[in-house]
């Protein structure tokens, strides 16, 4: 995938900050960002997944710092839906999901799931270290077992 940049929007900048998301470069490291406000340095944060149109917290020095948000607008992949396959199990617990190319996924089993209901970080994050790491191979050929998840709504 290819992003058409203006580069005259990353100069003139004192400070850089890449930021996955809108929030994480205010969650990972706010406190020198807010010292970099405070500084009066020219702040450039480029935001690389989504919009990074939402407002931030107006905190300290950051209301009324030189703070310019660039957004590539890539895609999340928790927002990418093609990413995600699911399955129902038969009687016996048994599924099969065809069609996965080789690579490294994380599983899910839960008891009762809305539609898409897994593609929104909040809901996600409380279970996100439950899931089971599997690495499909060239073959395709994996077998594991799941722990249920309570009901996610």
């Amino acid at each position: 995938m290819t992003i058409a940049v203006d580069p005259q929007a990353f100069s003139p900048c004192d400070s850089l900050y890449v930021s996955p998301h809108h929030d994480d470069v205010i969650l990972s490291c706010g406190a020198r960002l807010l010292a970099d406000a405070g500084r009066g340095l020219r702040i450039l944060v480029v935001t690389v997944f989504g919009d990074g149109g939402r407002p931030w917290p107006e905190v300290g020095a950051l209301a009324s710092a030189d703070v310019r948000r660039v957004s590539l607008g890539l895609p999340d992949a928790r927002q990418r839906t093609e990413l995600y396959k699911t399955a129902t199990t038969d009687q016996t617990g048994h599924f099969v999901i065809r069609g996965v190319a080789p690579d490294d996924y994380k599983l899910f089993a839960w008891e009762y799931a809305e539609q898409g209901i897994w593609t929104i970080p909040s809901v996600l994050q409380p279970v996100d270290g439950m899931g089971k790491s599997i690495e499909v191979n060239a073959k395709g050929d994996v077998e594991t077992q799941l722990t249920m998840l309570p009901k996610l709504r």
